[in-house]
C-alpha cells in the first residue's frame, strides 16, 4: 500500500515509493525504493520537501492512511506517456488517437478507483521547467476527470472523453514559437495575437488526426472562453460555451496558476481557489465552481492553517462535500496526526497561514 507521509514524521524504517528530483530537475534527491536514513531525511527537509510517498508494510501504518487520487507510480507513468504522445505530434504533425484515448482511459480508471468519501488530490510534480507542457497536460486531465466525476457521475464514456480533452487541450501550442511560450516578459500585442491562435491550431491538428468527438474537440477549441463572453477566440458566453470546455478551462487555470513558470511565481492553492471563487460568474461557470469546491474545498490540499486548538498544520484533503472542514495534518505531542474537522466539530480554522505572496500576473 502506498501512502503520503510528512517528511518530518518519517521513521528510519520507511521506504520511499517515488523518485524525487531537485527543483532544477538535474539532481535526484531520493530514489524510489530507498530506506530513510537520518541524513536523507535531513536532506529532504533542507530541500523544502514536505510530503513523500512511502510503502506501507502493515507494521507501522496509521489508521488514517491516505489514498491519493493517483498513485505516484502512475503519475510518473502518465507523464512519460503524454511526453511520448506530444513528441510524436511534433515529429508527425498528428495525434495518435488510439494512444491518447488509451491514456485517457487509464487516468479515468485510476481516478474512479480512488474517488471515495475522502478526496486526496495528487498532481504531477514539475521536475524540469522545460517539461511544463507535459506535466500540465497530465494535471489538467486529472483535475478535469475528477470534476467530471461530479458533473457526469453516471456517464463513464463522457468522463473518459473529458480526460482525453485534458491531455490534448493545449496541443496547438506546438505550433507557437518557443521564444513566445518561454518569454519572461509581458507579451507584446503581436505575440499575444500569435498565442491566441493555439486553440484553432489544436482543433485543426486533432480533427486532421481523426478525432471527431465534440467532447474532445470543443475543449481544445474553446478552453479560453469566459462565462462573461470576454474570452477568446469565439467570444462565447454562458451556456453557449460547451460544458466540457468549461470544465477544461477551470482545470487549466487552476493548474497554470499553481505552477511556477519562467515569467511568474506559483500561486498557493488557497490563493488560487480564492481567485476562482472571486471570478465565479465572470470567468467561470458558477455551477462548476460549486462542483469544484465540493471536490477540492475552499482550503485545498497544501494550505497551511492555524486551528482553534492552537495547532498549525497543512490541509491534505477533505471529505467529499465538506468544503470548509478539511483533513489537516498537525504536529501533535506524539508526532504527526490527522485532524478530520468534519468529525471533530469543536475544532475550527482560525486563519490561513500565508507564506510568500504570489506574482499576480496571469499565465499566457
Amino acid at each position: 500500500m502506498i501512502r503520503w507521509k510528512q517528511v518530518k514524521a518519517l521513521t528510519f524504517r520507511d521506504v520511499i515509493a517515488e523518485t524525487i528530483m531537485g527543483k532544477n530537475g538535474g539532481d535526484v534527491l531520493v530514489e524510489s525504493g530507498q530506506t530513510i536514513t537520518p541524513s536523507l531525511r535531513h536532506t529532504l527537509i533542507q530541500k523544502g520537501v514536505r510530503w513523500v510517498c512511502v510503502l506501507g508494510d502493515g507494521a507501522h501504518q496509521e489508521e488514517t492512511d491516505i489514498h491519493p487520487l493517483v498513485s505516484p507510480k502512475n503519475l510518473d507513468r502518465f507523464g512519460e506517456e503524454v511526453n511520448e504522445i506530444y513528441n510524436d505530434i511534433i515529429l508527425e504533425g498528428r495525434v495518435d488517437k488510439e494512444r491518447a484515448e488509451t491514456l485517457g482511459k487509464m487516468i479515468t480508471n485510476e481516478v474512479v478507483r480512488n474517488f471515495g468519501d475522502v478526496i486526496i488530490p495528487s498532481l504531477y510534480r514539475l521536475k524540469e521547467i522545460d517539461q511544463y507542457t507535459f506535466t500540465h497536460q497530465v494535471n489538467v486531465s486529472i483535475i478535469s476527470t475528477t470534476l467530471a466525476m461530479m458533473v457526469f457521475p453516471d456517464d463513464m464514456d463522457r468522463i473518459q472523453k473529458v480526460s482525453v480533452a485534458g491531455l490534448l487541450h493545449d496541443v496547438g501550442k506546438i505550433l507557437v514559437p518557443q521564444e513566445i511560450l518561454k518569454n519572461r516578459e509581458r507579451l507584446s500585442d503581436m505575440e499575444f495575437l500569435i498565442i491566441r491562435k493555439h486553440p484553432d491550431y489544436g482543433y485543426e491538428i486533432a480533427e486532421q488526426s481523426g478525432i471527431d468527438e465534440p467532447d474532445i474537440l470543443d475543449p481544445i477549441l474553446y478552453h479560453h472562453e469566459r462565462w462573461d463572453g470576454r474570452g477568446y477566440n469565439a467570444a462565447l458566453a454562458g451556456d453557449s460555451i460547451p460544458l466540457t470546455s468549461r470544465i477544461i478551462m477551470l482545470a487549466d487555470v487552476y493548474d497554470a496558476l499553481t505552477t511556477e513558470r519562467p515569467y511568474k511565481k506559483a500561486w498557493s492553492t488557497y490563493q488560487t481557489v480564492s481567485y476562482i471563487i472571486r471570478e465565479s460568474a465572470r470567468i467561470f461557470d458558477p455551477d462548476l465552481v460549486n462542483a469544484f469546491l465540493q471536490t477540492f474545498g475552499i482550503y485545498p490540499a497544501g494550505t497551511r492553517v492555524l486551528l482553534s486548538t492552537g495547532e498549525e498544520g497543512e490541509v491534505i484533503g477533505m471529505r467529499k462535500g465538506c468544503i470548509s472542514r478539511p483533513l489537516v495534518s498537525v504536529d501533535g505531542k506524539n508526532g504527526w496526526k490527522n485532524r478530520d474537522l468534519d468529525r471533530e466539530k469543536t475544532i475550527r480554522i482560525l486563519r490561513v497561514i500565508h507564506t510568500v505572496e504570489p506574482d499576480r500576473s496571469i499565465s499566457h
